[in-house]
């Protein structure tokens, strides 16, 4: 029996894909990352609420920086600090290391605190506005929709403006 006749609920012989799927991120100004980690989060959060808010469950490194501040004693504080940094640094490598075959996770597994520290602050970020800055435009995120906040002025600006989109 071949991957294609075997049924979905089935883990023998099941292939997703053959292909891998490999992302590239360009070298970006500091600037420049945090412009496009903000629209993107941004984006989420304006178009489902929700959800988004949901997230703030999954932001171990606040929580457990507020469970060692308001702790009783600082054992237990730095208790808390510990049980973050060996359960998040698991997961990274289970995850990155283990099941992707990341080479990035491995080396640089000792980001993984700092990366978390800046998702929280740009999750954070991402309740400043409902502005939306990209392609070179600006848009006001209404019901759902990217709503341009300024109309082309000539006719070539409109048209380059509407082929990013």
């Amino acid at each position: 029996m071949n991957s294609a006749t075997v049924s979905p609920g089935r883990a023998a012989g099941f292939c997703l894909s053959r292909e891998v799927v490999a992302t590239m991120y360009p070298a970006q100004s500091p600037r420049r990352f945090w412009q496009h980690q903000v629209r993107w989060t941004r984006t989420v959060r304006l178009s489902r609420p929700l959800s988004f808010l949901g997230l703030i469950f999954t932001h171990g490194l606040p929580w457990a920086l507020l469970a060692a501040l308001i702790a009783p004693i600082s054992w237990i504080g730095a208790t808390y600090l510990v049980a973050y940094l060996v359960l998040r640094l698991t997961m990274a490598w289970t995850v990155g290391v283990w099941g992707v075959g990341d080479d990035v996770v491995r080396r640089k597994l000792w980001l993984v605190p700092l990366r978390d520290a800046i998702y929280f602050v740009v999750w954070l970020a991402s309740f400043a506005s409902n502005r939306i800055h990209w392609g070179g435009d600006e848009y006001l995120m209404r019901r759902g929709r990217l709503v341009p906040t300024v109309v082309s002025e000539s006719p070539d600006q409109g048209a380059a403006s509407e082929a990013r989109r």
